[in-house]
């Protein structure tokens, strides 16, 4: 099995650990966490990350849940939420080239997409520390970043003259590690009309996730 694939195979194994990043793919956790082994390593032993806060079974590295076997009470103290514009998340993930227009709604309730609003409600529900950070603010300003800093008690105001350099180094080992050998360059198809009505519609018209939609994501739709 591919190493950042490892087992977690009980619950008992999370419990070590104190908090919890959670993204939709593509949204920016690998570069955050790469920032906060940087200038806090110590904070960066007691994370976990997840794409999806249902988990996999524990299989996967990125499948962490979030909450133990009653499903009811958190294993983390503190959460961290990476919002990232759901039209680009949709579009560049490798589940995008599963959307079949001819089966919208087939297509859209299924996990693939459906953890995105999910991941959105924990992080709604969720009574601790916590906080939510916005993929903009990670990749184009330091406010991001910092604001994790200081979420997460890292001292790193002395260092701010370095940070540049710390980003640069923090992407070159997102590049090294998700480089893969022979894997052809990914496409990025663009929406359609279509797949952005589709999208909107379940986003605002689920009762579910309506209210979620207007308060993290207004300014995306």
């Amino acid at each position: 099995m591919n190493p950042k694939h490892r087992q977690a195979n009980n619950h008992l194994q999370l419990i070590d650990k104190t908090v919890l990043l959670i993204s939709y793919p593509r949204s920016g956790a690998t570069y955050t966490l790469n920032m906060i082994n940087l200038y806090g390593p110590k904070i960066h032993e007691c994370m976990h990350r997840t794409h999806d806060i249902r988990g996999a079974h524990n299989k996967l590295a990125t499948m962490i849940p979030m909450y133990g076997k009653n499903n009811t009470i958190s294993l983390y103290k503190k959460i961290i939420l990476i919002i990232r514009n759901p039209y680009e998340c949709f579009q560049r993930t490798k589940f995008r080239l599963e959307y079949s227009s001819d089966s919208p709604k087939e297509r859209l309730v299924n996990p693939a997409f459906e953890s995105y609003m999910i991941n959105l409600k924990a992080y709604e529900e969720f009574s601790g520390p916590k906080i939510v950070i916005y993929y903009e603010d990670l990749m184009k300003e330091f406010s991001g970043i910092y604001s994790v800093f200081d979420f997460l008690n890292i001292k790193y105001k002395k260092f701010k003259k370095s940070t540049p350099q710390k980003i640069r180094q923090s992407m070159q080992e997102y590049k090294t590690k998700h480089k893969r050998k022979g894997r052809k360059k990914y496409n990025i198809e663009k929406l359609t009309e279509k797949h952005k009505k589709d999208l909107f519609d379940y986003m605002t018209k689920n009762p579910c996730y309506s209210m979620l939609t207007e308060k993290y994501l207004s300014k995306y739709i």
